[in-house]
């Protein structure tokens, strides 16, 4: 988790987001792409702005895997209630020694829940 900022923080900071969010409706915010330089050197990871102030994960894609968060805001199961639903999913791959060898260090599925308090890490 970044200095300074819990993972509570961070789950406040989705349901604030949600609480704006229209009935029924989904949210998907997949991470950044990691820009190339020229055909095989690529620009330093800088992840996405809104996936980081959501979540605090520094997740970079590889290969044809690519990070996303989805935020979902369902309607009340009960008539009576008025409480909807809110759901959070953090898409994230599982760690791999042999691609952590060249990319550094991933958070993988396993370690998701660090960062992503409230949430449910999915791989």
């Amino acid at each position: 988790v970044t200095p300074l900022v819990t993972s509570r923080e961070y789950a406040q900071r989705r349901r604030r987001v949600m609480s704006h969010m229209p009935r029924n409706s989904l949210m998907i915010l997949p991470f950044q792409d990691v820009p190339v330089r020229t055909h095989d050197i690529l620009h330093p990871y800088r992840p996405d702005s809104s996936v980081f102030y959501l979540t605090g994960c520094c997740e970079k894609p590889s290969g044809d895997n690519i990070p996303m968060l989805v935020l979902a805001k369902a309607a009340p199961l009960a008539a009576a209630s008025s409480e909807y639903t809110t759901l959070a999913f953090l898409f994230i791959k599982d760690s791999d020694r042999l691609v952590e060898l060249w990319d550094g260090p991933s958070t993988g599925a396993a370690n998701g829940n660090v960062f992503f308090n409230g949430g449910q890490t999915v791989a």
